[in-house]
């Protein structure tokens, strides 16, 4: 069961914050401000998100070539 929404530009996906907020320090504080447990990051698609939520959950995670091309353009 999640207990937080995340809205992409292109859909939502549900997640856990106490997961978000025990790997990553940006979220962390970014849940600690929220009243709602609703996230809406309008700038991110919903594959991204999913990349990026398996990363958190895994530790690792498949990226195709295309995206290691973008990140590596956007310094991310």
């Amino acid at each position: 069961h999640s207990d937080l929404t995340i809205q992409c530009f292109n859909g939502k996906i549900n997640s856990h914050c106490s997961i978000l907020s025990t790997t990553t320090p940006f979220l962390k504080e970014i849940l600690l401000e929220m009243d709602e447990p609703f996230l809406v990051l309008p700038d991110v698609s919903l594959q991204t998100m999913k990349t990026l939520l398996t990363l958190l959950h895994n530790g690792s995670v498949n990226v195709p070539k295309t995206y290691v091309s973008i990140m590596y353009l956007y310094k991310i």
